[in-house]
This record gives structure tokens, sequence and C-alpha cells, in this order.
């Protein structure tokens, strides 16, 4: 099962960026992502609803970002979403977890909170040389829901990399993700990033 508190900064973190912009869109958006999550449902045959079960939570992960690009159609809106709701997870990752500012051990810390928290089984960065390094990420929860919305809406929804940018502005770093298709490898999800 999936992390409780992590679940639920996770969705509770979107419903608050509506919340922001326009009073009323948390309701809108929220019966039209339930409906899709109860197709969804009973299209891959599954009959619980409790959203630490990984399968469950990949299905509302996907009807999420689904209705959000159905709303807003715009890619860079959504990047925004994304941001915000890395950032949640990220400030609340730092309630447990004490930083030094050496990106290596910090960013082993932040593996190991996604790994405790069951989003995926584990992942490995390997380092080029002082600027670039490579990240795989194997079994994400999410992993068939990002793939279908990289392939079918041009965008990646994954949330580590997000939580990345946060801990990299927090320290005043700049590293970029470099374009790619990050799920070309069965179940995993590859990034290349580099320091500016």
């Amino acid at each position: 099962m999936i992390g409780k508190n992590f679940v639920n900064v996770v969705f509770n973190s979107c419903y608050m960026v509506f919340d922001k912009q326009v009073p009323g869109f948390r309701i809108i958006y929220k019966k039209e992502i339930s409906n899709l999550f109860n197709e969804r449902l009973h299209a891959k045959k599954l009959k619980s609803k409790n959203i630490q079960n990984p399968k469950i939570f990949e299905v509302y992960y996907f009807a999420m970002f689904r209705v959000f690009y159905k709303r807003l159609r715009d890619k860079a809106k959504i990047q925004l979403i994304l941001k915000f709701i890395g950032k949640k997870i990220y400030d609340e990752f730092k309630k447990k977890n004490k930083l030094s500012g050496n990106t290596k051990k910090d960013l082993a810390l932040i593996q190991k909170y996604f790994q405790k928290n069951k989003y995926y089984n584990n992942a490995q960065v390997s380092w080029s040389d002082k600027k670039r390094f490579k990240q795989v990420i194997n079994g994400c929860v999410v992993y068939e829901s990002c793939k279908e919305i990289y392939h079918e809406l041009g965008f990646s929804a994954n949330l580590v990399s997000k939580v990345m940018e946060a801990y990299f502005n927090e320290y005043k770093l700049k590293v970029f993700e470099k374009h790619f298709n990050p799920y070309q490898q069965h179940k995993k999800i590859v990034e290349f990033w580099e320091f500016k």
C-alpha cells in the first residue's frame, strides 16, 4: 500500500490549485474525475476504491490528469499544477528528513522517501560527470498512466521529477531535464539531467 499521508498530499494539493484560482472549480473537476475514475475501474474490473492500493491510485491519477487536460487544454498550466504538487510533496518530505545541501546525498534521501511510501520499487542515479546524471526509476506505480499520458497528451506527469525540481529550486541550483521520451524502457522511467 502507498503511504496514506503521501496519497493525501498528492490529491489534496491538486484541488488546492483550483481553489486558489477559481472557487468552485474543485466541485466541477472532482465530479468529472470521479466519473472517469469509476469508468476506468469498471473497465479494468477493479472493485476496490482504496486509493492507497497502487492499482487504484494509478487509475485516479490518470483520471485526474486526463480531466485537467480536457478542461485546460494547456500543457504549461498542467506543468504548473505538477510543480505545485511536487513542491507540496517536497515540503512533506522535509518534515522528516534533514537535507545537507550535498546534491548526491540529498537525492538519495528523496529516493528513499518515494521508496518508503511505495511509490516505486527503487531508483538509481548514475553520474557521467559533475554536471550530468541519469536517473532510472523502477516499478513506479503510475508508470502505465504516465506512459499513456505522455503518448496521448504529450507531457510527462512524473512526480519524482517535480520533487527534485523543488529541491533544486530551494538550493538555487540550475538543473534541467533534457528532452527525451522517459518511457521507452518497460516499467522504467529514464531521465537525463544536466546542470547549467
